[in-house]
């Protein structure tokens, strides 16, 4: 009898024990693991995760980052973040365009020589030209692009009553390289060099105010002999194409980083066919020589990314 209460007891606390190590949750039955090896299977697995990041990261061994990332946030303080980490940036990346304001000193002492006794001015010696242009990042700090300008001239003068009016128009455009180099956040220096082409024109106009259609037809009448009679507007243009080479050196800066200002000293070479003027698709023998070569500088205003 003793031995059968004692096989009770035996039964009933296993069974005691047995219950405690078991959990219901919803309705459903969880078996909890001994203590000891739920702990050595935590600190398993928490190393087995170090050591994969490390791993993956490879910090050791990892450089910086210095590569152009496409998917940089400029919204999210890239100047400041840049700074910290030692990139340089705030300048254009990709690619930008914009428009550009030039002054070329110019020499015409021969144009204008040739135009003494016409009753008309002298041509400035300072022209101003604006155009625009844009250019793309193809890798190695190199871009392309292109660019264009053009601007005029003009000599005027009264004659008898009659206005009489001299206008020189200059345009150029081509194809550019550059070269650029960031020492500072925001900043730019390139070298760079434009080929390409261009055309001169020259235009000579004399204009003795409104007239009529019976004014126009007079001038052309031979039943008027008299000068006086005879229709005194007319207007001749002329034109001839030559090549143009401009290197240059530049400074640009970021003032956004969608928009820069940039200053550039370049020198304009032209070379000019005298021989090439015609008018109305005939030649001209015998136009004066002259020359637009010479120092020029630009101001530009570009936007980009």
């Amino acid at each position: 009898m003793k031995q059968f209460a004692l096989l009770l007891v035996v039964i009933f606390g296993t069974a005691i024990v047995q219950a405690a190590n078991i959990s219901y949750i919803g309705g459903e039955q969880l078996a909890w693991a001994p203590n000891d090896t739920t702990q050595d299977s935590t600190e398993k697995d928490l190393e087995k995760t170090l050591d994969e990041i490390v791993e993956e990261e490879n910090w050791k061994d990892r450089k910086p980052d210095t590569e152009w990332r496409w998917d940089w946030d400029w919204h999210k303080g890239d100047d400041d973040i840049a700074r910290k980490s030692g990139r340089k940036h705030g300048f254009f990346r990709g690619g930008a365009g914009g428009w550009d304001n030039y002054y070329l000193p110019v020499d015409l002492s021969a144009l204008n020589n040739s135009l003494v006794g016409t009753g008309v001015s002298k041509f400035p010696k300072d022209m101003f030209l604006y155009g625009g242009g844009g250019f793309g990042f193809v890798g190695k700090n190199i871009r392309l692009g292109g660019l264009g300008a053009g601007g005029e001239l003009l000599a005027t003068g009264t004659v008898d009553g009659l206005q009489r009016e001299i206008k020189l128009g200059v345009g150029f455009g081509g194809f550019t390289i550059d070269k650029v180099f960031h020492p500072f956040n925001k900043t730019e220096i390139g070298i760079g060099l434009m080929t390409g082409g261009g055309t001169a024109e020259l235009e000579l106009t004399q204009w003795s105010g409104p007239v009529g259609w019976s004014d126009i037809v007079g001038g052309y009448s031979v039943a008027s002999d008299t000068s006086a009679s005879r229709f005194h507007d007319y207007q001749n243009k002329m034109s001839t194409n030559y090549f143009s080479c401009m290197p240059s050196v530049s400074f640009r800066y970021n003032v956004f980083r969608w928009f820069a200002v940039g200053a550039h000293v370049g020198y304009l070479y032209t070379r000019m066919d005298q021989q090439g003027w015609k008018m109305e698709g005939k030649k001209i023998e015998g136009f004066p020589d002259f020359d637009l070569s010479g120092v020029i500088y630009r101001l530009s205003f570009y936007f980009g990314g």
